[in-house]
């Protein structure tokens, strides 16, 4: 689509449209035209992790097997998918849900949960990833979002570390355990005292 015949963007598209950290690059709201890059950028991190926990995550699929997915996001109330272009091509992309926490043992909060980011591999360390999660930020604020989490992956080392370099902090472990193997011997000497 030419910069001529694109629709002018809504107020809030026009929030993420402002510049970026790097001059090529925008960062904006995904709309349905960009459907097969969300796809491709999700493969490519969909592949990582299948390759560290194949018996969590599936293999890559046919090129549009998560379309559909990723286009409930688009217009999901409580949520958002942003982009970074990097020279007119979609480079990386963020998706946010807002979680409103009302458990009676915890205080009151509103939780802007990252479930991806991914910044193609060769456009890794360029700023997309700081940049996205800023607007994420911003977008968390603008939502009354009381914080931001995410959950990364143990194996995921650059992700923690880029996390841990952006003020994020470690809250809780999510830990599993397979039972499609044979147990694990334990003993009872290991079990933690009340």
């Amino acid at each position: 689509m030419s910069p001529s015949s694109a629709a002018a963007p809504t107020p809030e598209a026009a929030l993420f449209c402002a510049p970026s950290p790097a001059p090529s690059m925008k960062i904006r709201p995904a709309a349905a035209s960009d459907l097969a890059a969300i796809c491709r950028l999700a493969d490519e991190i969909n592949l990582q992790h299948h390759r560290a926990l194949p018996h969590i995550f599936a293999a890559n699929g046919a090129a549009d097997r998560d379309r559909a997915f990723w286009a409930g996001l688009l217009d999901a109330p409580g949520g958002a998918l942003l982009l970074a272009e990097s020279g007119g091509e979609v480079s990386a992309f963020i998706a946010l849900s807002l979680l409103e926490l009302t458990l009676p043992f915890l205080r009151p909060r509103r939780i802007c949960r990252v479930t991806t980011l991914v910044v193609t591999a060769a456009e890794r360390g360029q700023g997309q990833g700081s940049a996205l999660l800023a607007a994420a930020e911003d977008w968390a604020r603008r939502h009354s979002a009381d914080e931001i989490r995410l959950e990364v992956k143990d194996f995921n080392q650059a992700a923690l570390n880029f996390y841990l370099r952006r003020g994020l902090e470690p809250q809780s472990r999510i830990l599993g355990k397979r039972l499609d193997q044979a147990p694990a011997p334990h003993s009872d000497q290991d079990e933690p005292k009340g």
